[in-house]
């Protein structure tokens, strides 16, 4: 409840004001009144007090600066008991159930303001707020930013928080609070505030470059549906992708339509795409249609060292990617990009006591054939990442029906995040690009240099995981279409009939004119495909 916008933000106008002050509809029933600061901006004391006489239930929560100036006022007998003075030290935090709501309040800096090398706001007391209220969580920080607080504002205690809508400054986008908001808190939405109506094209377009998918509000009173999937009941599963460059871009468009449109009971379910920052500064015409789609775009980062080896960034993004999941979702779904999902894949909720779900790659590539000795590759994959014997076991490919020692497909894993594997993954991988010997290898074998990183997730699964905490999903997840056609292979993969989902690789780079004739199954998914692959 404030008056002041200093020439420069939104301010209630009067109506609003006096519905404010006078408790009335909308502000009828509010419960609780949080106040961060005592800065014009944020609070008025007349406001308050009003509000607060005209709403016996009401109940404000403030440090002591506020509530010394609400008992500057005369009438501050009458609503004292309402008030709740709370003034945690820098860095340390409180907890409170007022009203039956749930809070966390966590004492912070203000930033910075110097005037003539003194910084004028150094003394002004800043709460911020964890509040959860019907299953869903907000943090609100007041105009603290991440950037200077990072060593007080007791991050660490909130860490494994659920944190669903963040309210953040929307200048606060340095590289550290970016990194403290996307790995630390990881909110599921961003909210900017304090943004100045004439500048808010402008603020839009830097403050999404920073937070893709970033909500701001350019007009008082504005509404806009935000939905969020209350953490009480984790979703039952999230799926996630990587897009590396521009076509693979597009190529997650139809996996995410694909989803929305065939997965069933999961048609809703969160999709989050990872990507290299430079792909979501650039191309926002695509990001938009995936925001219609109410797909989640995140930044992953891939180690500099990592980037001469394929598929690194898909590796350090899977990694990344669970470790937002843990917490959120019983399971995730990490997929290649070039996926297409035309069932409801019932099969991913995994069984109690199983941690994964794979498939096996489709030819054996630089596989290891289960019936003769390890050459050296596999032996030093084994040797380095600390594979037993006892791990191992026989797996059958899906076109050339070889059997191979475990080597699992990286275009689908279903995993339950809390057990690591695809950290293990990524972490797996540094070990082999950082082995000289395999530098070696791979400098003399490009086979072994693309599919590096598949060897090092059958690694950490092997080292991770018994045999029986996997399941082999069926067939009918990561079908192959048309690999005979790419790749070789005896039979035709044509067919989509009870498949859940396939993949498609390169085929639609240069595909047969009459695929969709050759195609069989259900005449309405093939028409819905004929409309979208091979497209541009």
């Amino acid at each position: 409840m404030f008056d002041e916008g200093f020439g420069r933000y939104l301010t209630p106008s009067l109506l609003t004001r006096r519905k404010l002050t006078r408790a009335k509809p909308p502000f009828d029933n509010v419960d609780l009144i949080l106040v961060t600061h005592w800065h014009g901006d944020h609070f008025n004391a007349k406001m308050v007090a009003d509000h607060l006489k005209n709403n016996p239930r009401g109940v404000l929560v403030a440090p002591q600066q506020v509530v010394e100036k609400l008992k500057e006022r005369k009438d501050f007998a009458k609503i004292g008991r309402q008030v709740e003075e709370v003034t945690p030290a820098t860095g340390a935090v409180v907890k409170k159930t007022i009203n039956n709501i749930e809070m966390k309040i966590l004492g912070m800096k203000h930033v910075p303001y110097p005037i003539d090398g003194v910084d004028k706001h150094a003394r002004v007391q800043v709460l911020g707020f964890l509040v959860t209220i019907g299953g869903v969580t907000f943090l609100h920080a007041g105009d603290a930013i991440y950037d200077l607080d990072e060593e007080f504002i007791a991050l660490s205690k909130i860490d494994r928080e659920h944190v669903d809508i963040l309210f953040i400054e929307y200048f606060d986008r340095s590289e550290n609070s970016a990194n403290i908001v996307q790995n630390v808190i990881r909110p599921d939405k961003i909210i900017g505030m304090h943004v100045p109506p004439s500048d808010i094209e402008l603020v839009e377009d830097t403050f999404r470059q920073t937070y893709p998918g970033g909500i701001l509000f350019g007009k008082s009173m504005e509404k806009k549906q935000i939905a969020v999937s209350p953490h009480g009941s984790r979703d039952p599963v999230i799926f996630a992708s990587y897009a590396q460059n521009e076509e693979q871009l597009h190529h997650t468009l139809i996996l995410t339509e694909s989803i929305r449109t065939f997965a069933g009971k999961f048609q809703e379910a969160p999709i989050w795409l990872f990507m290299p920052d430079n792909l979501a500064r650039t191309r926002k015409q695509t990001l938009a249609k995936l925001d219609t789609l109410n797909v989640e775009v995140k930044v992953s980062d891939t180690p500099k060292e990592a980037l001469p080896f394929y598929f690194a960034g898909k590796t350090f993004a899977a990694a990344k990617c669970e470790a937002l999941a843990e917490g959120r979702t019983r399971v995730l779904i990490w997929m290649d990009e070039d996926t297409v999902v035309l069932t409801e894949p019932t099969e991913v909720v995994l069984d109690e006591g199983i941690s994964l779900g794979y498939r096996p790659v489709m030819h054996k590539n630089i596989g290891s054939l289960y019936e003769e000795p390890l050459d050296q590759f596999w032996a030093r994959v084994y040797e380095k990442l600390g594979v037993s014997d006892d791990a191992v076991f026989p797996m059958v490919t899906v076109a050339s029906r070889e059997t191979l020692r475990p080597y699992f497909n990286a275009g689908l894993l279903v995993v339950r995040p809390e057990r690591g594997i695809l950290k293990k993954w990524a972490e797996s991988f540094r070990v082999l690009y950082g082995d000289p010997v395999f530098v070696e290898m791979v400098e003399e074998d490009m086979y072994k240099r693309i599919f590096l990183h598949q060897a090092a997730l059958s690694g950490a699964i092997l080292n991770r995981l018994r045999r029986e905490e996997m399941t082999e999903l069926p067939r009918k997840f990561n079908y192959p279409l048309f690999f005979k056609q790419m790749h070789g292979a005896e039979e035709e993969f044509d067919s989509i009939d009870g498949v859940v989902s396939f993949r498609y690789d390169v085929y639609f780079k240069d595909p047969d004119p009459n695929w969709s004739k050759k195609l069989k199954g259900d005449p309405q998914k093939i028409t819905w495909l004929a409309e979208r692959l091979g497209k541009r």
